[in-house]
């Protein structure tokens, strides 16, 4: 129970932390299309907690943040998208740690091409296929900063969770 407990608390709290990562977002003018921090957040949680913990929070505090900010068509997508990203990502990084920073590359990879091909999708869908190249760049210029700031705070936040959990 007290497992079960600990488990929701970890999940909120990282719901929260993506939401609120992703309100620090850059707009791209003329366009339904922004560039936020979130993905740094869902990247250090899905390479550090199980599966469950990270699709939930990712799924959840990303989808939460579209609604916030005025987005509430992207939310769906969103939360299919990052749930996805964050479940493969957490799914791979759970059979082995510690990694070193080439191993995380190679766990976060999958999960950008999810949501890069997702939102891609999700862009189609909503806006036409002229829109499209605009969000693949974005989403591929968030992956990467993001991947980056979860590489670099990872041995950081490793730390953390080891004390907490």
């Amino acid at each position: 129970m007290q497992q079960q407990t600990r488990n929701i608390a970890i999940t909120a709290t990282f719901t929260a932390l993506t939401t609120l990562a992703t309100f620090v977002y850059f707009p791209i003018p003329s366009t339904k299309i922004y560039f936020n921090l979130g993905e740094a957040i869902i990247y250090l949680v899905a390479l550090s907690f199980p599966p469950a913990i990270a699709s939930l929070s990712a799924g959840i505090g990303s989808s939460l943040a579209d609604l916030l900010l005025g987005y509430p068509l992207w939310a769906p997508f969103t939360f299919a998208i990052k749930f996805s990203e964050a479940l493969i990502i957490s799914y791979l990084s759970a059979k082995k740690t510690p990694f070193n920073t080439s191993e995380r590359i190679k766990r976060i990879i999958p999960g950008a091409i999810i949501m890069i091909s997702g939102y891609a999708l999700a862009t189609l869908i909503l806006y036409g296929a002229k829109v499209v190249p605009l969000e693949v760049i974005t989403d591929i210029g968030q992956c990467s900063v993001g991947g980056t700031i979860a590489i670099i705070l990872s041995d950081v936040f490793l730390r953390i969770k080891n004390r907490i959990t």
